[in-house]
């Protein structure tokens, strides 16, 4: 991967973090995007059936969303990205969440 593909997300880095995670192929895919690239969205959108939130306080609902996911990959580009893989991160000290990093034990949280 190069930062084209993580910056980017393109289909090779979706797709490699999708067949590293455990998700369920049922789990649907939630899309939290700022709208700069409408093009990437709707490419994302077409290729995962992902789904976006578009209604009242949507930065809140996507934040909300990217806390609580199940699988969660990260833009580094990203600081709102970056800001929710982080607060994933905390949450994992907490015992009683459910939340868990995709990545290794130790890895930087901005990139679960």
């Amino acid at each position: 991967m190069v930062a084209e593909d993580i910056c980017g997300m393109t289909d090779a880095y979706v797709d490699a973090a999708l067949a590293s995670s455990r998700v369920p192929p049922d789990w649907p895919v939630v899309l939290a995007h700022d709208g700069r690239d409408p093009e990437r969205a709707a490419a994302l959108a077409e290729r995962y059936g992902a789904v976006s939130y578009q209604g009242p306080m949507g930065s809140f609902v996507d934040l909300l969303l990217m806390v609580r996911a199940g699988f969660f990959i990260g833009n580094p580009a990203s600081s709102f990205s970056t800001n929710a893989a982080r607060v994933r991160h905390a949450s994992l000290s907490d015992p009683a969440t459910t939340l868990r990093c995709g990545g290794p034990q130790g890895q930087d949280p901005a990139q679960c």
